[in-house]
């Protein structure tokens, strides 16, 4: 079985085929995490870099740190704008089931 399927990575997060190294123990252990990014909007190229510096080593944990703490802040931020348009959306709701139940009563 490929290992996209047994990590549930998609074939485009098969990056040269890793490095020409192909499937290795340390992508298994943050498949999850870059099923997170991908599922959080993180750009495939921000991906790619993230699992180079992984394949790097431990020097690069401060990038990777640095790389994640950003893109948290973007995550916060958008839900920040996603709430206040789900308020917007639910407001305009209340008014249509207002209208409708005022022309149900006028019945």
């Amino acid at each position: 079985m490929p290992s996209c399927r047994r990590t549930g990575i998609p074939i485009v997060l098969r990056f040269s085929q890793w490095k020409a190294s192909g499937y290795t123990a340390k992508l298994a252990e943050t498949s999850a995490t870059i099923q997170h990014l991908k599922h959080t909007d993180m750009s495939i190229s921000q991906i790619k870099q993230y699992v180079d510096w992984i394949m790097q080593g431990d020097e690069t944990v401060p990038k990777r740190l640095a790389m994640l703490t950003a893109h948290c802040q973007e995550i916060l931020e958008e839900l920040a704008m996603r709430k206040e348009s789900l308020r917007g959306v639910e407001l305009k709701i209340a008014c249509y089931q207002q209208y409708v139940e005022k022309k149900e009563n006028e019945r």
